[in-house]
């Protein structure tokens, strides 16, 4: 770790982990109370996934109600919550307004500290030793 700034790279072996959910297509999007996408365009990047997609709404019908926020989970397919978090769509003051039928195309961009070991073990079985590590306390830590 740098001890002039904070920003530390994902290793080799977790940017792997994540290149490998990506292209075997292994994760979707829930917006709760409303629906989940299960094919969603995923980008990653050095510590980050965009998350595209677009959202088709089959709720309310003939009645447009006001929406301040929606909760992402990203899931794989065994159901394990890979990220959660809770956007808001209030925009100029305004909460954004749904009725059914409405599509809307979303953008999710998703900030990365690690990938859990856990995680690394589950799509890579093979990895022994200093392959896998995680930051506690502030310190490496090599399984």
């Amino acid at each position: 770790m740098n001890r002039y700034c904070n920003y530390v790279p994902l290793t080799e072996t977790e940017q792997d982990v994540i290149q490998r959910m990506i292209e075997g297509q292994d994760i979707y999007v829930e917006v709760v109370d409303w629906g989940f996408h299960e094919s969603p365009k995923l980008i990653a990047g050095d510590k980050r996934i965009q998350v595209r997609f677009p959202m088709e709404f089959v709720k309310p019908v003939g009645v447009t109600i006001p929406v301040y926020y929606f909760k992402l989970r990203l899931k794989d397919r065994s159901g394990r919550v890979l990220a959660t978090t809770v956007e808001s769509t209030v925009y100029n003051n305004q909460p954004l307004m749904i009725t059914a039928g409405m599509v809307i195309d979303l953008v999710w961009d998703l900030a990365l500290d690690k990938v859990s070991p856990e995680l690394q073990q589950m799509v890579l079985p093979g990895i022994r030793g200093k392959q896998v590590a995680s930051i506690k306390n502030g310190k490496l830590v090599e399984s």
